[in-house]
């Protein structure tokens, strides 16, 4: 099937000049609608091999010139660009790409004739690009009506939304109209979007610039039916306006760099980058029936696969008949993602516009507030799931098509989006700082709690800045061992810092516990950090370039540092604060409770447990950060626990690690913990190597850790119930994914069955019917119930073997054997101990009447009477405050009925995923 595409696009002559040993060559190619008619015929014949469903047949509007010989610089006809090419190093070998467009010279007029206009008329969809030139200058009033109840794809050029053209088209319905455009050129508008600090901040500013600020300058990207916002080869964003709902919003981005990051790493210029992305889109447009959504992913990922290889194969420099670029990198990325065997990069995340408008509405009323999101926290995996994934696997290799930002500096990873934040930030500021004339230091202030890798994270960043011509070298002062009454010590370290900086080096100085001495030093720091020079007597001596690093020992974040300095005026606090250009909190292996929170709770409001229940609740990626470093700390220093890529360690002790409550000194106890175990000559990490309870108990709750490594006894009722490790089976994590949907299943079937009120009739028929058609959790699971979905596969076993059973494979002799009543009775009770306990850690709390958005829920209450007297012991001190627990609230038959459903289930779910349970242990009756 034939379907024709008008194109209307500026029309340019690159001339083109290539360095050679012997001056320079030149020569000339065609961009505009005979650069397009290349990718449409690239693209096609791409698709011929896999699906040729429809042909597209672009139709220029200016004629092509006879011969190419015949134009010159000088004709005003065209446009003219003037550009100069490079060889740019690229892996072991070279590639050709544009080092600086020259001058661009505009035509004296345009041709848009009687012959285009009936073209535009029949073409089943237009393409409309604008580079600035002068199709944006048109004027043609009888435009509208012919794009009326036409797709149209309009790719915009800054400055954006301008001219004649621009306005035509603005006039017509917004219906089957979509915009392309690049980040950076809405940012030249009157925005706020920021740029490499973090995707969840980017994606939060662009968001709320359009959809709760409702700027006026984005007013275009509200009204046309599909937006794509281009970051370049790292990531798209796609908004799709849909009449009287909600816009959809999707994100494809790569997780393993952060915006403009591979572009510096493969510098040089290629055209045709948003050419090739409208083409893709214009053929999916064309590939769609009426009335129906377009289906614009493989095409917004395969532009981004095409682009990065394009780039990295380079120009071919003297084809004149084909041009520059080389477009089978084009028929490829289109092979790998339509094709029979698609890859899985640049997978796209959803968003919920909702939610980021209850947040800015939160943030009008409290300018305090924040909105804590991450892309972490909308992963399909409960969070100790993909833990263990992590540390198994190593977070490069687990994360890798996740849609988990992860940040790599050298031997520094991390995927927490907080840390993330702060460590592009001060990468900017160091890379701007390094490559200016300034001879000011940059002060830098580092915080985070002992132990936690301050030094570490700086060092491993300013390794991985890689600045041709800059040398850093690292030296540390510890001045809590300094005199503060005589700073002879401080003046022979000052000169130190000097001497390297005197050798040609950046001096990267640490002033580890500058905050110490009750803030005594603040004030020697001034004149350095102002103005780069010391006095030393009636000397004054210039520093020279240097970075300035302030690592507290005091104080373990900024916030708490702010306020103490407030309070230190005549050490100058308020003075030194103000010449810092920027921070880090450090976020280390434990769980964080921000600053303001922990003022709020004090020092002896709360037990230690409940402490740190509430710091997990604010802070529950603690867990991914604790798996890295686990998988990094083993992997660097005993690489013999490495094989074929995962860490080979025993799965009580890789639990024990995650789930720890405390490392009481951060990463130095995890480390000493390694350095004391017997690891030296072992290929395996097992639980005989770790050292005596007595040496953990410095660095941990040592019996707390050994509980965790053999869950021996689980309390239930304040009493020691039977516990048995899955009978010796350890259930993969592939395993508990499936697990998870099968309770999914079950959940949903209540409600989409109609059997509400008596879920308990549903039969296993029914169940497997729904559970088979899954193959994953819904997209857009709320990940508070992906969550619960994880939680409740993996305490499967554990709520089995409270009542006697055990797991074995489904063709083990052992006879299954169904739930009596009282077990079923028993089990649905534990589960909801379980649910009651994981929604409080989550950080929900008891109301009367539920509410999702503020994580209020009715069912936080007591399974009957009998449970109510015996809360405490239950459920435990540091849940029972966020229960209701007055007279007369007990769990309603409604949602007791949900948690007998689920555990109906359980061997059903165990069937589908090839085991069965079998009694191990007669459940003692009453």
């Amino acid at each position: 099937m034939k379907k024709n595409i008008f194109v209307l696009s500026d029309q340019i002559v690159h001339w083109n000049f290539i360095p050679t040993s012997h001056g320079k060559n030149i020569f000339m190619e065609m961009w505009g609608e005979h650069s397009t008619a290349h990718f449409i015929e690239s693209i096609n014949s791409a698709f011929q091999q896999i699906d040729a469903a429809i042909e597209m047949i672009p139709q220029p509007v200016s004629p092509t010139p006879g011969k190419c010989e015949e134009i010159t610089p000088c004709d005003p006809s065209f446009n003219h660009a003037f550009v100069t090419w490079k060889q740019f190093p690229e892996g072991k070998s070279k590639a050709w790409r544009i080092n600086e467009i020259v001058h661009v010279g505009e035509s004296a007029d345009s041709i848009f004739d009687e012959a285009s206009g009936k073209a535009l008329q029949s073409a089943d969809l237009v393409l409309i690009q604008d580079w600035g030139l002068d199709i944006r200058n048109y004027d043609l009033p009888s435009i509208s009506s012919s794009l009326k109840d036409k797709w149209v794809i309009y790719r915009c050029y800054p400055p954006i939304f301008e001219g004649n053209l621009w306005q035509d088209f603005q006039g017509v319905d917004g219906r089957k109209k979509m915009l392309l455009v690049r980040a950076d050129d809405l940012r030249g508008l009157n925005t706020s979007i920021s740029k490499g600090l973090s995707w969840e901040q980017t994606l939060q500013d662009i968001i709320e610039e359009i959809f709760c600020k409702q700027n006026i300058s984005l007013y275009p990207l509200r009204t046309m039916e599909y937006i794509l916002i281009s970051f370049g080869c790292t990531a798209s964003l796609l908004i799709h306006n849909v009449t009287n709902q909600k816009p959809k919003i999707t994100f494809f981005f790569d997780a393993m760099s952060e915006e403009g990051a591979w572009e510096q790493e493969h510098p040089g210029y290629l055209p045709g980058d948003l050419e090739l992305l409208a083409v893709l889109a214009a053929r999916e447009v064309l590939n769609t029936a009426e009335n129906e959504d377009i289906h614009l992913n493989r095409a917004i990922r395969t532009h981004l696969l095409a682009r990065r290889s394009t780039l990295v194969e380079g120009a071919v420099i003297n084809d004149i008949k084909n041009g520059s670029l080389v477009l089978d990198q084009i028929t490829d990325a289109i092979k790998k993602i339509y094709g029979q065997e698609p890859i899985h990069d640049f997978t796209p995340v959803s968003l919920d516009v909702d939610f980021f408008r209850s947040s800015y509405a939160e943030k009008q009323i409290d300018r305090s507030s924040s909105t804590d999101w991450s892309l972490l926290g909308m992963t399909r995996w409960d969070l100790y799931s993909l833990a263990r994934q992590i540390a198994l696997h190593g977070p490069m290799q687990a994360l890798k098509g996740w849609n988990i930002p992860i940040a790599k500096y050298k031997f520094l990873l991390t995927a927490d989006r907080k840390e993330i934040e702060f460590l592009h930030n001060l990468k900017a500021l160091i890379s701007e700082y390094l490559q200016n004339n300034s001879s000011q230091p940059l002060s830098i202030a580092v915080f985070g709690a002992p132990g936690s890798g301050k030094s570490f994270s700086i060092k491993q960043l300013a390794k991985a800045l890689n600045l041709p011509g800059q040398e850093i070298q690292d030296i540390t002062f510890n001045l809590s061992q300094f005199n503060e009454e005589n700073p002879t010590d401080l003046y022979q370290a000052f000169h130190a810092v000097r001497d390297i900086a005197l050798s040609g080096k950046i001096p990267l100085v640490f002033w580890d516990e500058f905050d110490s001495k009750d803030l005594a030093w603040l004030r020697y720091f001034l004149a350095p950090m102002q103005d780069g020079e010391f006095q030393e007597g009636q000397l004054i001596h210039n520093m020279g370039k240097s970075i300035f690093v302030f690592a507290g020992g005091t104080c373990t974040c900024m916030e708490e540092f702010e306020e103490k300095v407030q309070d230190a005026r005549s050490q100058k606090g308020p003075d030194f604060l103000s010449r810092l250009k920027g921070y880090i909190n450090v976020m280390g292996p434990n769980p964080i409770l921000p600053y303001a929170e922990r003022k709020e709770v004090g020092n002896d409001s709360l037990d230690k447990t409940s402490l740190i229940n509430l710091s997990k609740n604010a802070d529950p990626e603690y867990i991914i950060r604790r798996a890295i470093l686990v998988n990094s700390l083993l992997s660097l220093n005993y690489p013999q626990l490495v094989e074929n890529g995962d860490l080979q360690i025993d799965d009580g002790v890789l639990n024990a690690f995650l789930m720890a409550p405390q490392f009481k000194h951060g990463t130095r106890s995890m480390e000493t913990i390694f350095k004391t175990s017997r690891l030296a000559h072992e290929h395996k990490y097992n639980r005989s190597d770790l050292p005596p309870q007595s040496q953990m108990d410095l660095h941990v709750d040592g019996q707390q850790f050994y509980t965790l490594l053999t869950q021996e006894f689980q309390h239930y009722e304040g009493g020691e119930s039977f516990y048995h490790l899955v009978n010796e089976i350890n259930l993969d994590e592939s395993t508990i994914e499936k697990m998870a949907i099968g309770i999914h299943a079950i959940y949903s079937l209540v409600f989409s069955s109609g059997k509400q009120d008596n879920p308990l009739t549903i039969t296993k028929e029914e169940f497997l019917a729904e559970y088979t058609k899954l193959t994953g959790l819904p997209e857009g699971t709320p990940p508070d119930e992906v969550s619960q979905n994880y939680h409740n596969a993996r305490k499967i076993p554990e709520k089995l073997a409270a009542v006697g059973f055990g797991i074995v494979p489904e063709d083990a002799m052992d006879d299954s054997i169904p739930f009596t009543p009282k077990e079923l009775e028993k089990l649905s009770q534990l589960e909801h101990i379980r649910w009651v306990q994981h929604h409080i850690d989550a950080g929900w709390a008891f109301s009367p009447v539920k509410d999702k958005s503020h994580k209020l829920h009715d069912a936080l209450v007591p399974w009957d009477e009998e449970e109510s007297k015996n809360a405490e012991m239950i459920y435990g001190k540091g849940y029972i405050s966020k229960m209701g627990l007055k007279p007369g609230m007990i769990l309603s038959e409604h949602y007791r009925n949900l948690d007998r459903v689920i555990t109906l289930a359980i061997p059903w779910i165990l069937e589908h995923v090839g085991y069965k349970m079998v009694r191990m242990k007669e459940y003692p009756a009453k």
